[in-house]
């Protein structure tokens, strides 16, 4: 926690303590905190599913209302070290957030623009994104991004999990909800750019942004989705990171990611 404590039961819990509990088959427990909680370990003896997020947050307060961030968090066993930040159109003020599971080096890649940093367990790094960026780590680490809110008032600030590039899939099917303008982001090696087939149609390209680094050479671009049902896939079966995201609804946003290769 950045601050402060949490109480449960009556008894107050600050940093590097640990909370035990029992929970009974189908049942839930929530704790929160008015203060920052990222760096949370909550270790089970069987399976379970952790959400966490703020239920009123913003990045920008005078060009939004307060929008409930929110994601399911992966296991530490589904991360990755090698990370490509995709191109969301309009959205080009975007935090993103890394953070550390074990002691580990960070290295980001922000146009030409490199950076290091070492972070210990737990700690997490955040720093402004724009088209397309490069992440990678000597260990695991969790991606998020915080997409800024868009001015006038046409779309707020949301959240998003980043899958790493060793967890993209060959296809996907998704749903885009109405009542917003919605697109979809995709990342994919820069030698299979060419090549998606979108409900049985190939796909026309513009703004299409690249980056390498060492032997990865990554390219991801943004185009608009209607709502409803999708297929997507690649006609030389490539893998690919896809995204869906909507913006220009007053006090409104969404976006996630359309699905990931999982671990075994």
């Amino acid at each position: 926690m950045k601050e402060g404590s949490v109480s449960y039961e009556n008894i107050q819990y600050s940093n590097n303590q640990t909370l035990t509990l029992v929970l009974n088959k189908y049942t839930t427990f929530q704790i929160w905190h008015t203060s920052d909680i990222t760096g949370t370990i909550v270790i089970a003896s069987h399976p379970i599913v952790v959400v966490s997020g703020n239920r009123c947050n913003y990045i920008i307060v005078k060009e939004s209302s307060c929008q409930p961030f929110i994601e399911m968090v992966l296991p530490t066993n589904q991360l990755d070290n090698v990370y490509v930040i995709p191109y969301l159109k309009y959205r080009l003020e975007i935090t993103v957030r890394v953070l550390a599971v074990n002691n580990t080096s960070v290295d980001v890649k922000v146009g030409n623009n490199r950076s290091r940093k070492s972070l210990k367990s737990r700690e997490f790094l955040d720093y402004l994104h724009t088209t397309i960026s490069y992440v990678s780590s000597e260990s695991d680490v969790m991606v998020h991004i915080y997409p800024h809110e868009l001015l006038k008032f046409h779309g707020d600030a949301f959240m998003m999990t980043i899958p790493g590039i060793n967890q993209y899939l060959y296809d996907y099917d998704f749903m885009v909800p109405n009542d917003f303008e919605s697109f979809i982001s995709i990342t994919v090696p820069t030698n299979a750019v060419d090549g998606f087939v979108l409900d049985g149609n190939f796909v026309n390209l513009k703004n299409i942004f690249s980056i390498s680094e060492e032997e990865h050479h990554f390219s991801s671009f943004s185009i608009p989705i209607s709502s409803g049902q999708h297929h997507i896939t690649h006609r030389e079966k490539a893998r690919f990171g896809l995204w869906v995201y909507g913006n220009f609804t007053p006090y409104d946003a969404y976006g996630y990611s359309a699905g990931m290769a999982f671990k075994t």
